[in-house]
């Protein structure tokens, strides 16, 4: 018993350290999100926010599911990194050189327009080299080294906000502001493998076929159900374009901006969570479900307050924010953001589900869900526009949750699903609840004072539900 806070705590840690990088990250990109949308017309923001947008569709694709294997692993017996880091190394490199390809051959004869087609033909070598960075740190996550992670993003970030706010200074657009990642990230791939040998050791480099056809077998599943997941967004502004209104795009992709600026804390705890999960999976059935339960309660901890904060907040941060020419987004950046906070509770079921090789299982789930809603795309915008695409993420949404939730009968058969639900969500959504209330009341306050006011109130609330304790604190800070 006296070993689970003490782990709770160490992981929990871990979070701190990607979340202190992240805020410094999120400081910055909100400066850059501010100057971006002032300084670039309405359509190069829509270029930009589209390649953004498809970023991490890109990376997806070329990851192949191979870092989850990786990290799942490795975290269960190290001695498997030495037989796995260099069939994923070259896998990826295969797979990035397919997809670099197929976008400088591909985009002109898909009928982009040229400003558009230049943008995703200069990044798409970024997406290789931020690929190949991210795999070494997945030896790190395996070992448990977030704090080096921690620093190696903010390093990242800071660089490539800094100078793309030079470079939009200097009056450069949307397609400088694509190809000043390509250095950004071949240093970051240099530093990452420098961090891997220094503090994780240095890994053999044994090329063999059998790693190589496990590689892919295990991870194909998880890439396309990962691909599956990150199109459901990446698609919208693609289809708006071509079959929504001509300003739409422009509107909507401050939407997908503030929706990638907070759904990257989804990926914090699902890389402190992953290994996590892993190795809990070889334990009973009780204490999987006791992982689980804390897992989505983490998740849920940290999504649900800021969706509805966003909810209550939407008009007040897009005027502050973008300005009042775009305040037409309001109502995509309230619905995204719920969207968002959904997919987070989910994502805590997606990667217990990879932990015990079930990927098959969201793959099937947000497949089926994503095919259905891109043939129903083609209906809903031309006659709706942007709130026909909302209506269509709700719905994907529900089908999503449904599933996932469902699938706990296989993957934890002879559990309550209503007892999980209960343990999992319900302090969150009480304090989430008592947050949206208390900033309804002060919604036309200044911006600042507001989202102060919202976590503070969150925070009150959470330690009234006991969703924290003393004892717990004080391990993590280690007072």
């Amino acid at each position: 018993m006296g070993a689970e806070p003490a782990e709770s705590s160490r992981h929990a840690r871990s979070v701190l350290w990607l979340l202190a990088a992240e805020a410094v990250q999120k400081v910055l990109t909100l400066i850059l999100f501010s100057y971006v949308s002032r300084r670039l017309s309405i359509e190069e923001n829509a270029w930009y926010s589209t390649f953004i947008a498809l970023f991490p569709l890109f990376t997806v694709f070329t990851n192949a599911g191979l870092y989850d294997v990786l990290v799942r692993d490795v975290a269960q017996r190290r001695s498997r990194a030495a037989l796995l880091y260099a069939p994923a190394l070259l896998l990826q490199a295969g797979i990035a050189a397919v997809l670099v390809t197929v976008l400088w051959a591909g985009a002109p004869a898909l009928g982009f327009e040229a400003g558009l087609g230049r943008v995703l033909l200069i990044g798409a070598p970024a997406v290789a080299l931020w690929t190949w960075g991210r795999m070494q740190h997945a030896i790190l996550a395996a070992h448990g080294h977030f704090y080096a992670i921690s620093i190696l993003n903010m390093l990242l970030r800071t660089a490539l906000v800094l100078g793309s706010l030079l470079l939009l200074y200097a009056g450069v657009g949307a397609q400088g502001l694509v190809a000043w990642m390509l250095p950004v990230y071949a240093v970051h791939l240099g530093l990452s493998w420098c961090a891997v040998r220094r503090i994780a050791g240095a890994t053999p480099m044994r090329l063999a076929m059998a790693p190589c056809a496990y590689l892919l077998r295990q991870g194909w599943p998880i890439a396309l159900g990962g691909l599956a997941a990150t199109a459901a967004c990446a698609m919208d502004l693609p289809l708006l374009t071509a079959f929504g209104a001509p300003d739409s795009p422009g509107y909507y992709a401050i939407a997908i901006r503030f929706y990638l600026l907070l759904a990257p804390i989804a990926d914090i705890f699902a890389a402190v969570l992953y290994p996590v999960l892993s190795r809990t999976a070889r334990e009973s059935a009780e204490n999987q479900c006791a992982a689980l339960e804390r897992a989505v309660r983490t998740f849920a901890s940290f999504g649900l307050p800021m969706a509805a904060g966003m909810i209550v907040l939407a008009k007040p941060a897009v005027a502050t924010l973008c300005g009042e020419r775009y305040l037409p987004s309001v109502p995509a950046v309230a619905a995204l953001t719920a969207f968002m906070a959904i997919e987070m509770l989910n994502r805590g079921l997606i990667e217990f589900a990879r932990a015990q090789r079930r990927q098959g299982i969201p793959l099937g789930i947000y497949g089926s869900g994503v095919a259905l809603k891109a043939v129903l795309c083609l209906w809903a915008i031309p006659r709706w526009d942007i709130p026909g695409l909302l209506a269509l993420n709700a719905a994907f949404a529900a089908w999503t949750t449904l599933g996932m939730m469902a699938s706990l009968r296989w993957m934890l058969p002879g559990a309550s699903i209503m007892k999980f639900l209960r343990g999992a969500l319900l302090r969150p959504m009480l304090a989430a609840l008592i947050m949206a209330c208390g900033l309804w009341a002060f919604r036309d306050a200044p911006l600042a004072c507001t989202v102060s006011l919202g976590a503070f109130l969150y925070a009150a609330a959470a330690w009234a539900f006991g969703l924290y304790d003393i004892a717990f604190i004080r391990n993590t800070l280690r007072i």
